[in-house]
């Protein structure tokens, strides 16, 4: 049989931090069941997130996938003229990339949004002859309009070119795939015109998630480690600290339990550009000793910690279905895709239900009973 591969451009995560998170499956999923033997996983912003400035960074994470990071400021420029440098920097990974698709024999190239990582891999498409395939994890329109949410605020700080962008790529794409029929809509009411389909990201949850709750024995040993005092009502937050994401919500949310509540406490479990922020407004809401910042974690003591709480969701993805598998109820606004996961009596429209819902939640034999509902029946 012939030998699959596939380039994915994703502004997502860096080789170091999958690792750290111990979250390989992420990237072990774009092998699509082994369909494809090769894969090619590409950041085209690395030093965005952390990864070592002056040159484009090519990592063999296995046997079967490298991924290459590249940068927004390859060279050294004057600030002044930072949109060239960042313009050659992106033409600059284009060339690398071309070299491997041809050297990698590479069938497929694709992106994991419609924006930057769209507007490459549409570049490198047309450079390569290759077919194009766009992913889609959100409904922008709806995101914007509720939260006046980006998907890049620092490269695309505009809505009209963010969806101009958004528009030119979708109608020029063989496959649009979304994780879910909310996704799809908007990308089909944006110019996705071709062939689409629904591709589930219930492939990349990482195995452990699916040790049945009752199984995870090591939560109070986790709780320890993690620096979180243990039997006190948990309201957990999982996800980047991203505007997107809308962790402020979540905080303001805990706050109003918390007072309802006293002993109750919050966690936020991940990083991000947003931290320093939270922390000062956990500190003007006064609940800065109730609230633990545990930062990037792994999978393994994610899913030893989230059985003992409940998930608080304003705008989450992969983490909220790995909650649910562990039996944490969630309690999410009915926004984007979550409606459809999310029991309608938890599915919150603002952040006063929000608050309600997670004060009848927040007592730990409340999470036990509700802890095998956490996903609604049929």
């Amino acid at each position: 049989m012939a030998k699959r591969g596939i380039l994915y451009i994703a502004a997502e995560y860096r080789a170091a931090e999958v690792r750290e998170k111990k979250h390989e499956h992420n990237f072990e999923a774009r092998h699509a069941s082994g369909y494809f033997d090769r894969v090619i996983s590409v950041h085209p912003v690395a030093d965005l997130v952390g990864a070592e400035k002056g040159r484009i960074h090519l990592i063999r994470f296995t046997k079967r996938q490298l991924v290459v990071e590249g940068m927004s400021e390859l060279y050294r420029l004057p600030r002044s003229l930072l949109p060239l440098n960042f313009l050659l920097s992106q033409a600059a990974l284009l060339r690398v990339l071309k070299r491997l698709v041809h050297k990698q024999d590479v069938g497929v190239v694709a992106a994991t949004d419609p924006f930057l990582s769209g507007l490459l891999a549409w570049a490198l498409s047309r450079m390569t002859g290759k077919p194009l395939m766009i992913r889609i994890g959100g409904n922008y329109e709806e995101l914007h309009r509720e939260a006046g949410a980006l998907a890049m605020p620092r490269l695309i700080p505009s809505y009209r070119l963010q969806q101009a962008i958004g528009r030119f790529v979708l109608k020029r794409a063989d496959l649009v795939a979304g994780n879910n029929r909310n996704n799809l809509g908007w990308a089909i009411a944006n110019g996705a015109r071709r062939h689409t389909a629904i591709i589930p990201i219930s492939g990349n949850i990482q195995r452990v998630h699916m040790i049945p709750p009752e199984d995870r024995t090591r939560g109070e040993e986790t709780f320890a480690r993690l620096g979180i005092p243990f039997g006190h009502p948990t309201l957990l937050y999982v996800g980047r600290l991203l505007k997107l994401k809308q962790p402020d919500e979540a905080l303001k949310a805990m706050a109003l339990v918390v007072e309802q509540e006293p002993t109750a406490i919050g966690v936020l479990a991940g990083a991000g550009p947003m931290q320093a922020e939270l922390e000062e407004l956990a500190d003007r809401l006064g609940i800065r000793s109730r609230i633990y910042f545990i930062g990037q974690t792994t999978q393994e003591d994610l899913s030893e910690i989230i059985p003992h709480c409940v998930t608080v969701s304003p705008l989450t993805g992969l983490s909220l279905i790995e909650c649910g598998l562990g039996g944490s109820p969630p309690v999410g606004y009915d926004r984007d895709w979550q409606g459809v996961l999310v029991q309608l009596s938890r599915a919150c429209e603002g952040l006063l239900e929000a608050a309600d819902c997670l004060h009848d939640c927040a007592p730990h034999q409340q999470i036990r009973r509700a802890g095998g509902s956490a996903f609604p029946s049929g």
